[in-house]
């Protein structure tokens, strides 16, 4: 089964309208539907917003369902830390992700290394990620490839916007998607990441704006995505 793993209802429904997705399950503050319509079978979650509530998602997520998860791709809105690359309304599909807010930099680690596993830089799934730049294409909508920084933080300054760019080479962030890469590595499950820019500028401003609007073309490109199988 796919899964596709979104922050909040408000960035999904425009994907949960499409296909008027079943409700399933709440468990803790996961919320699962599901879609079973001719040969598209995949389930839409509702994480919550942080690291912690959409990384535990994923473990909720294999604890409930009766089969596999064969990939899963985190959705939603995001902002841009670098708008000469990336606009607003572009879509960044992720090559890595990093956790921008884990620093063990005094013991004489990298920045953003969790310790254990020992790496800064989740890979996204190289098949998915092709497949999601043709999507966006497929439906008019720029696709941007670059690195993902997720962190418990709204970023809206311009010096964590340059601290983030600098040391991660990262090109858009969020706050939840490289803490479920990180769990997505660890249970052997194929991720990648889908972010609609929001706001690239004026960002508490811009991202009430155009919120909607990034949902809804996140939507059409997972749409052309399913169609590709």
């Amino acid at each position: 089964m796919k899964a596709f793993i979104y922050a909040v209802e408000r960035e999904a429904k425009p994907l949960l309208d499409i296909f008027k997705a079943k409700f399933e399950k709440r468990v803790g503050q996961l919320e699962i539907y599901s879609v079973n319509k001719q040969e598209l079978h995949f389930c839409v979650c509702l994480g919550g917003i942080g690291k912690v509530a959409s990384s535990s998602s994923i473990s909720l997520l294999e604890s409930v369902i009766d089969e596999p998860i064969e990939e899963i791709i985190n959705v939603g809105v995001a902002g841009s830390i670098n708008p000469s690359k990336v606009g607003i309304l572009d879509a960044v599909i992720s090559t890595s992700l990093a956790q921008h807010d884990v620093d063990t930099t005094p013991v004489g680690d990298p920045a953003g290394l969790i310790s254990g596993i020992n790496k800064v830089y989740f890979d996204a799934d190289e098949n998915i990620r092709k497949k999601l730049v043709k999507a966006a294409s497929n439906v008019g909508v720029k696709p941007v490839e670059g690195i993902v920084a997720s962190g418990d933080q709204f970023i809206a300054t311009d010096e964590q916007r340059k601290r983030i760019s600098d040391t991660f080479g990262a090109i858009t962030v969020d706050m939840e998607a490289a803490a479920e890469a990180q769990v997505a590595y660890m249970l052997g499950i194929p991720f990648c990441s889908l972010k609609v820019i929001s706001d690239a500028n004026e960002h508490a401003k811009e991202y009430r704006e155009n919120e909607k609007k990034a949902a809804e073309l996140a939507a059409k490109i997972i749409l052309e995505y399913l169609q590709m199988d």
